[in-house]
């Protein structure tokens, strides 16, 4: 069984690649390009889901080093799905000048909401763990679990016939057990 902090991994990965795959979707739309369809929709997720992945393994310790880890882990999975969309649709090539800083603020205030949300989802998710543990602790009893006596019939089993008459060979049968 995994601990809660593991768990809670799993689901800041997967929160991460969401947003990132949203951001940067929404983000590509606004700036004039084609939404993600096709081959370039499946390098989009597979960029946005390593980046997602490989944030669930890595612990930061303290809230505001993992704010900022997350805001730069946002960044990137943004980053990177910005430019799967890029080079999957060949016609549209961005250029440094064509950035923008509304843009680039623009991205920046979406990772830095995304991370504090991402945070609170996993500090809420530990916390409601562990005090699910807990309780799970103290409403089991020390005495176990209670046993269950299988009992078995001690009257054998008697069908009753009932007799038919049959008329014909498509009729039923002349003695059916019920």
């Amino acid at each position: 069984m995994s601990s809660p902090l593991a768990r809670a991994g799993r689901l800041r990965g997967a929160l991460v690649g969401v947003c990132s795959a949203g951001a940067s979707a929404v983000a590509h739309g606004v700036g004039g390009g084609e939404l993600p369809s096709g081959g370039s929709l499946a390098l989009f997720l597979v960029a946005c889901a390593t980046v997602g992945a490989a944030s669930s393994t890595v612990h930061v310790g303290g809230r505001a080093h993992q704010l900022l880890y997350l805001s730069a882990v946002l960044a990137a999975g943004q980053t990177f799905g910005h430019i799967a969309l890029t080079v999957a649709a060949q016609a549209h090539i961005h250029c440094l000048p064509t950035v923008s800083p509304q843009m680039m603020l623009a991205h920046g205030g979406a990772a830095a909401v995304c991370a504090l949300l991402i945070g609170l989802a996993e500090r809420l998710y530990v916390v409601c763990a562990s005090v699910l543990c807990r309780l799970r602790l103290v409403t089991v009893g020390a005495e176990g679990p209670t046993t269950v006596a299988v009992l078995w019939p001690t009257e054998p089993l008697v069908a009753q016939c009932i007799v038919l008459s049959s008329r014909g060979p498509r009729a039923p049968p002349r003695l059916m057990c019920a």
